[in-house]
């Protein structure tokens, strides 16, 4: 690993090939490791570069939960670790957010986006988890509290394979992902309670993405949903898909949540078309 410095905070990453850059944003409670398969693949073609956000991974806790302040974050590494070539821009769910807001800012720095399962605050309130977003709305008195509370523990090894296998669908199951070391890995490092409820506590602030209209101009945009999402929901992704008009969008529908793993080839075959794509 490699470490990148930004407001005092220590940021993880690796790169791996030479040629076309490509940057991996990993989902909220994840790391750099799920892209695994991409990386390997995709670096004997590409210069890959995969982040543990701040709070994930061997990156230092965050001190700012907020798609601004990510999306910051991964403006200053771009400008300082890549600054050339435009980029292909890989996220799933928080890191398609991430992605898809640098490009709203930055868009000619950007050759094409792949975005995975995007999380908008639209996505995720259709979805599974969506109530909790109306308790904690009419129950603050106590979901405020309880948070608190919940941010000074890490997450008992019990309670690992479930938190996996809810992200997964039948694909996923069928290969029994909730026994990914790289994936159980992730739920051990110790901010990973507090990085995940700080992002549930910022999920307003992604509201701003449900109403993106990109220009004719924008980058092209690659998007790819899991039918069986419980974390979010594809019905409403399909809603986003009319207003983002993807240039390839692409449903699994035996997939959840960790695609790169459930359909680890048929995701890579998707971002490299995106690499080659020539306006």
């Amino acid at each position: 690993m490699e470490y990148f410095i930004y407001k005092n905070q220590s940021i993880a990453y690796i790169k791996k090939g030479i040629g076309h850059p490509i940057l991996f944003l990993h989902n909220g409670g994840a790391s750099h490791r799920i892209w695994q398969f991409q990386i390997d693949t995709l670096a004997e073609k590409h210069q890959v570069f995969a982040l543990d956000l701040a709070g994930y991974g061997q990156s230092s806790a965050a001190t700012d939960y907020s798609l601004n302040a990510y999306t910051q974050t991964i403006a200053n590494f771009i400008a300082t670790i890549m600054p050339n070539s435009p980029i292909t821009l890989v996220g799933n769910c928080m890191g398609s957010a991430i992605a898809l807001n640098f490009a709203r800012q930055q868009p000619s720095r950007v050759h094409s986006l792949v975005l995975i399962n995007p999380l908008t605050r639209t996505t995720f309130q259709q979805g599974k988890l969506g109530i909790s977003l109306s308790l904690k709305k009419y129950a603050s008195f106590w979901v405020n509290p309880l948070s608190q509370w919940l941010s000074s523990l890490s997450v008992p090894n019990i309670a690992i394979s479930p938190s996996i296998m809810m992200q997964l669908g039948q694909q996923g199951r069928q290969q029994a992902l909730w026994n990914n070391v790289a994936l159980r890995e992730c739920y051990q490092n110790p901010h990973e309670v507090s990085a995940i409820l700080g992002l549930y506590h910022q999920l307003n602030g992604f509201a701003l993405l449900d109403d993106i209209q990109p220009p004719k101009d924008f980058p092209p945009i690659y998007t790819i949903w899991g039918a069986q999402n419980k974390v979010l929901s594809a019905q409403a992704g399909q809603q986003l898909n009319k207003k983002l008009k993807p240039t390839i969008s692409q449903t699994f529908k035996d997939c959840g949540h960790l695609l790169m793993l459930e359909r680890p080839n048929e995701v890579t075959a998707i971002i490299e078309s995106a690499c080659a794509h020539q306006y």
